[in-house]
């Protein structure tokens, strides 16, 4: 960038803030003045100077946070409206009053005590007014998109897109265990085989996973058959078989 262009750039940005600390200061003294007339003293007088003053700024600043969030900015202007009222009735009321030799104010402040008086009141309760209207809805959702990456110019003039962040991948889920292998199912005499059922049987893989049940197990007898079928390598249908069949010879 060519020297000319940066002493331009700092000089736009920095008369702006040159010419608002000169009407600071300025406005301040006349507050001053006014609140010490209007028989303020002098500390209170100075904390009156300084509300009219901070709530301008806080106003501001308010304003800008609200537009890059989206809420709504018109209690900011109010504030903002009523600080510029206050500063530029209590400068004009200076300039308007008589002064003694000493330069000092002269004459009844009339209405001015008790405006001077309500007046560190009503400042707190348009800042109050900045908080409790602000809302958290803009805030929380620029939390959860969390801030994207700035754009900038990039060698060779070319163009950079903002770019969110990507989100973490989730964790892989755990494994499932397979259930353990049922033993090899023997032809019992209800399957067409011959001689007693063996004792690695289904049947007999079902009569333990029954015994191991509590007493008080809600399922119906389809529920059990339906649950138990795969762990004994039977069928579902097989599997009701032989519980009716057990509960027939322990009902005996």
């Amino acid at each position: 960038m060519k020297p000319a262009g940066k002493l331009e750039r700092l000089l736009a940005a920095a008369l702006p803030f040159a010419l608002g600390a000169a009407v600071f200061v300025i406005a301040f003294w006349h507050i001053v003045e006014i609140a010490r007339w209007a028989g303020q003293p002098d500390w209170a007088a100075l904390l009156i100077a300084s509300t009219g003053e901070c709530m301008a700024v806080a106003a501001i600043l308010e304003i800008l946070a609200r537009r890059r969030t989206g809420i709504g900015v018109k209690t900011p202007v109010l504030v903002l409206v009523a600080a510029v009222l206050f500063s530029g009735a209590v400068n004009l009321a200076a300039a308007l009053v008589d002064r003694d030799t000493a330069g000092r104010l002269a004459g009844e402040p009339g209405a001015w005590r008790p405006v001077m008086a309500v007046w560190p009141v009503m400042a707190f309760a348009l800042v109050a007014a900045l908080k409790a209207t602000r809302g958290g809805k803009a805030v929380e959702h620029l939390e959860e998109e969390g801030p994207a990456i700035a754009a900038g110019p990039a060698p060779g003039g070319a163009e950079v897109v903002e770019v969110a962040p990507v989100p973490a991948p989730a964790p892989p889920a755990a494994p499932v265990k397979a259930p353990p292998p049922a033993a090899e199912l023997a032809p019992g005499p209800d399957e067409g085989g011959s001689g007693a059922t063996p004792r690695g049987s289904g049947r007999l893989a079902l009569a333990e996973l029954v015994a191991n049940l509590p007493a008080d197990d809600p399922r119906s007898e389809r529920q059990l058959a339906a649950d138990l079928a795969p762990a004994a390598g039977l069928a579902p249908a097989t599997a009701r078989r032989y519980l009716a069949d057990l509960r027939k010879s322990v009902a005996a």
